[in-house]
């Protein structure tokens, strides 16, 4: 399957009326005015043509972004509700050529907030918040000896430790129809109380427990994040955590595929 994704770029503004021709590197309605800026994502699948190379025209997907955010701002000039906003997003599919299908659709409202609308193989809304926490950690395997430990894992086997500044990404399914219930001022809650409080400014073997006899790896941090917030009432489904030690080093633990 070829997938091609497209991001158009917009300031939400009521009234606003977004070129349909234009997605400019600075968002379309871009000025000098301050207002919301919003990155919307379409990814979408069919036949590449043999002639041109193309799946579809990127320049006709900015159109049909372009046309759904004029057609939404116009229904909505009061403002709008995101889960509201992403759940209209298969509406881009009406000004799409025949035989180009939307798969999904992505609306980046901040660095830290964003939501997905996955349309195949089930209607879902992902939404993903992300955080940050400080900690310190010793990478030591108790199966391994000492000089195993400092050949394997370097100056990372440091006795005293060393820091990262984490992120973490969590992302939970809620439903694309139907009265969702999720609040996200309890969500954004619940991640702080379970897992930004538990591990900021600790040391990982020290003092966090599941650590004690566990390598506190970010592929294992990712895990223990995934157990905490599994056992409690988010919301939503609980789909995937990740675990960022570094921009260049991350782990996901998600959701086992049935």
């Amino acid at each position: 399957m070829i997938r091609l994704t497209r991001e158009f770029r917009f300031f939400w503004r009521s009234g606003e009326t977004f070129d349909r021709s234009s997605n400019s590197w600075a968002g379309s309605g871009g000025s000098l005015l301050a207002a919301p800026f919003q990155l919307l994502r379409s990814t979408v699948t069919g036949r590449v043509d043999a002639r041109t190379g193309y799946l579809v025209n990127i320049q006709v997907l900015d159109r049909a972004m372009a046309e759904f955010c004029n057609e939404y701002v116009a229904a909505n000039a009061n403002g709008t509700d995101l889960l509201a906003f992403i759940r209209t997003t298969p509406n881009i599919s009406r000004h799409l050529p025949d035989g180009i299908q939307l798969l999904e659709s992505e609306l980046v409202v901040t660095p830290y907030l964003s939501l997905k609308l996955v349309v195949e193989p089930a209607m879902d809304v992902l939404l993903t918040e992300q955080c940050e926490f400080s900690a310190a950690h010793r990478l030591h395997s108790n199966s391994m000896t000492a000089e195993e430990n400092r050949d394997y894992f370097g100056k990372c086997n440091n006795p005293a430790g060393h820091g990262h500044n984490y992120v973490v990404a969590v992302t939970v399914a809620v439903p694309a129809l139907g009265d969702v219930g999720f609040s996200l001022p309890t969500f954004e809650h619940l991640i702080k109380t379970h897992v930004v409080d538990r591990l900021d400014h600790k040391h990982l073997n020290v003092d966090v427990p599941e650590f004690a006899g566990l390598n506190p790896t970010v592929e294992n941090i990712a895990g223990v994040i995934w157990q905490w917030l599994s056992n409690i009432e988010l919301g939503g489904s609980l789909r995937n955590v990740r675990v960022y030690e570094t921009p260049k080093t991350w782990a996901d633990f998600s959701q086992p595929m049935i």
